[in-house]
This record gives structure tokens, C-alpha cells and sequence, in this order.
């Protein structure tokens, strides 16, 4: 007797979040190289926002936190380029392979430079799937975890 075997609906939803994930940072990755516009994205549990840099405006006062210069991160308007999810029923996991902290909050958690190369990073959704992207921007699936 043979069984087929189907990957629970929860497990199809995970790929497809992730073939999204994919897809939108292929699309900025390739922006940025185009315009040489840096790039971010912003992750928290249950959504993620691609950002962009927006240069100074020279008749800004300085910010407070100045890492960034005067320069500020905005919402990434693509078009018809949907370029930010929210995920009411999965959670989202960021980890880093320096061992980094993941902390939340409105300032990018990922870079990805004008040549292409991003912050190195594993995203996972839920236990199920996740996706593993190396410094060159290259990405790997990364199996279910039991």
C-alpha cells in the first residue's frame, strides 16, 4: 500500500509567506543596484516593512540619534510592488549568524547595500520553513524544524 504523504495547510501557508519574502527582497536587492539606494528591512513577529534611506534634507535640524546622519528610513512606495506583510496567524523569528540580538523596533534589522549585499540573516516562520540569506544576498530554504 502507498500513502501520500501532503505537507499540512500550515506548512503551504509558510512556503508561500516565504516565496513572498523572496520575491519582495529580490525586487529591492535588484532596486537597490539599479539606483544605488540603500536599503532595509524592518522585522517584528507578525509583519515585516521594507524601508528606504531618504538622503538629508540640508535644512533639517540634526536628529537625535544620529547614526544615520540626517538621513531617515521611510516606508518603501514600490509601485504596484507590494513591499510590506502582516502575518495575523504566524509568527516571524530573525536570528543572525554573529549571535547578534534581536531586538525589534523601527530602525531596519537587515541592510541590503547598493551592490547588492545584505545583512546576513535566517528568517523563520513559526517552526515550519525558513529561509537562510548569506552577505551576497544568496538564499538557501532552511528545513522544518521538529
Amino acid at each position: 500500500m502507498v500513502l501520500l504523504a501532503f505537507p499540512s495547510a500550515r506548512t503551504q501557508e509558510a512556503t508561500q509567506i516565504l516565496a513572498r519574502f523572496q520575491a519582495q527582497l529580490d525586487f529591492v536587492r535588484e532596486r537597490g543596484q539599479q539606483t544605488g539606494q540603500l536599503f532595509g528591512i524592518i522585522i517584528h513577529p507578525e509583519r515585516w516593512q521594507f524601508m528606504r534611506l531618504q538622503p538629508a534634507d540640508d535644512s533639517a535640524p540634526a536628529a537625535a540619534d544620529d547614526r544615520w546622519g540626517n538621513a531617515q528610513w521611510l516606508p518603501l512606495q514600490a509601485g504596484r510592488v507590494t513591499t510590506a506583510e502582516t502575518l495575523p496567524r504566524a509568527r516571524l523569528t530573525l536570528r543572525f549568524p554573529d549571535g547578534q540580538a534581536w531586538t525589534p523596533d523601527e530602525q531596519p534589522d537587515v541592510l541590503i547595500f547598493p551592490g547588492g549585499e545584505v545583512t546576513p540573516f535566517q528568517l523563520r516562520i513559526d517552526a515550519a520553513t525558513g529561509i537562510n540569506v548569506d552577505a551576497q544576498g544568496d538564499s538557501q530554504p532552511l528545513a522544518a524544524r521538529e
